[in-house]
């Protein structure tokens, strides 16, 4: 028979780990920006390419950096957010071999 302890611990222990599903709704909006962004991406840097010269194309190239570090961001948070959260990837592909 479970200890008191035990009994309140699975009481606390259960919803935490189901709650952790309540993540997934998060990861196609994150996708879904992402793309966005790089759409976005693709615009400034054409506009940089084709309207810029010297100095401002400077500052141009300088924000398509911050863009392109902002999006690693949210890729990586996809990744690892997913992965340590709900399911490891891959697992599937392990299993069958």
């Amino acid at each position: 028979m479970a200890s008191p302890m035990q009994f309140l611990q699975i009481i606390v222990e259960r919803p935490i780990l189901s709650s952790r599903w309540s993540l997934a709704v998060f990861y196609p909006g994150l996708v879904a920006a992402l793309v966005l962004y790089g759409v976005s991406f693709l615009f400034k840097f054409l506009k940089a390419v084709i309207v810029y010269d010297g100095a401002d194309m400077i500052l141009a190239v300088s924000g398509l950096g911050d863009t392109a570090f902002v999006a690693g961001l949210v890729g990586v948070e996809m990744m690892f957010g997913y992965e340590n959260f709900l399911s490891r990837f891959g697992e599937a592909e392990i299993a069958r071999l």
